[in-house]
């Protein structure tokens, strides 16, 4: 059973310069005139009802456009939108919130423009706070709020409301590791209820876990709409092409981690020089396949410094989850002061599954304890899929085989 209609649907914006894209319109589709950007085109989707369904697309592809447009915040230039329940929308900042009232103010305000009663809000009223967890800050105005706070009651007041369509932009999914968790949480037990869910992302890995099918989007246009393995894949195929962030120069920081300073040590300085990730035959890369080596080097100038220091790295993906984190000091590895000096870790066979990750990393003064440079992103890199590896879930690859086991035994009747 579909909870929306979307048939032949287009969105044009004008005002734009010819041939490009701006905030409001991400990237044109359509037969552009000048001034003009067709930001969908022709886009037919019915979300079932119970169903995960996450777009994917590079940054300026339409996801927020379909997203608002799904959502009645903008009016398609073309075709027809039908929905057939009640929809929840996390995909802006601070939308549907008026910033003179306070948090309490707006919790009815907006469950209001989802079309809930006052009875009903009052009723909900005690789950949304607690989700919220916004302690005495509900009672001051939304204008007082940070992006985090404003965006966890929004979050708070949308699942409260027991939609049968969520929309929701990966963007708005900020703050704490553990209130994300929460929320995706939230999501997992809204899709049991049958609730549909449409996820707007970058993080094709996670699509792999939770999504029943992935829509993806090339400049307005719907380029694929099926099983997530087979989608994902031709997208990812398709962006190869397109490099992750090379790695730059790692800037010199102060020990307090302001940019551009130095970190003043034992009547010295210490400076980061460029970083970069090697492949297994050792050329630097930016994408890897699971399983494959890979090899990362961090360059210190330690010339103007007297010391021992030891290198703390860790491995992050793009959602902000820590996958690993070591230092050379456990294996007594440590640069010696008085010159350049590079520190290697590297991997012989790097498990982590498909996505997008971070390299992050600080070096410590051995003697006395203290950050030299502090901690700050040295490099990126992607993994892309491999076939070959399956399709499990998580955030690495475990090896594995199954079999089916005949004879009888303690765990087998």
């Amino acid at each position: 059973m579909a909870v929306m209609q979307l048939s032949n649907v287009s969105k044009r914006y004008r005002g734009a310069r010819p041939g490009t894209a701006t905030s409001a319109s991400e990237a044109g589709a359509g037969p552009e005139r000048p001034g003009e950007v067709w930001a969908l085109w022709e886009v037919s989707f019915a979300p079932e009802k119970g169903k995960f369904y996450g777009v994917l697309g590079r940054n300026g592809a339409g996801k927020t456009t379909l997203l608002r447009v799904m959502a009645g915040l903008t009016a398609p230039t073309s075709g027809r939108v039908t929905p057939s329940g009640r929809i929840a929308v996390v995909i802006e900042p601070g939308g549907g919130f008026f910033p003179e009232f306070s948090g309490v103010d707006n919790v009815f305000l907006y469950g209001s423009l989802l079309g809930f009663t006052e009875r009903e809000l009052k009723n909900r009223f005690e789950t949304i706070s607690r989700f919220a967890d916004l302690g005495a800050a509900l009672f001051h105005p939304v204008r007082t709020y940070s992006l985090g706070m404003t965006l966890r009651l929004a979050f708070a007041v949308a699942v409260a409301v027991e939609p049968d369509l969520f929309l929701l932009d990966e963007a708005m999914l900020v703050g704490d590791i553990a209130f994300q968790a929460r929320c995706f949480e939230r999501v997992r037990e809204m899709r049991a209820r049958g609730v549909s869910i449409v996820y707007a992302t970058h993080d094709y890995g996670a699509l792999y876990a939770i999504a029943d099918e992935v829509i993806w989007l090339d400049e307005g246009r719907v380029r694929e709409h099926g099983a997530p393995q087979h989608a994902i894949a031709h997208y990812v195929n398709s962006v190869r092409a397109t490099p992750a962030p090379p790695p730059g120069e790692v800037q010199r920081a102060s020990r307090t981690g302001a940019a551009g300073g130095t970190a003043e040590a034992a009547g010295g300085d210490v400076r980061a020089a460029r970083a970069e990730v090697l492949d297994g035959r050792g050329q630097p890369c930016e994408e890897i396949e699971v399983g494959d080596a890979l090899e990362f080097r961090a360059g210190f100038d330690l010339s103007h410094w007297r010391g021992r220091a030891y290198a703390h790295v860790k491995v992050m993906r793009n959602d902000g989850l820590e996958c690993y984190a070591t230092s050379s000091r456990w294996q007594e590895v440590r640069l010696e002061g008085g010159g350049r000096g590079c520190v290697a870790l590297r991997f012989p066979s790097l498990a982590l599954l498909p996505g997008d990750y971070v390299v992050r990393g600080l070096l410590v003064d051995d003697g006395t304890g203290h950050i030299l440079i502090p901690e700050q992103e040295m490099a990126r890199f992607r993994v892309r899929l491999v076939q070959r590896w399956g399709l499990g879930v998580g955030v690495a690859h475990l090896p594995h085989e199954w079999r089916v086991v005949k004879e009888a035994g303690a765990a087998c009747c």
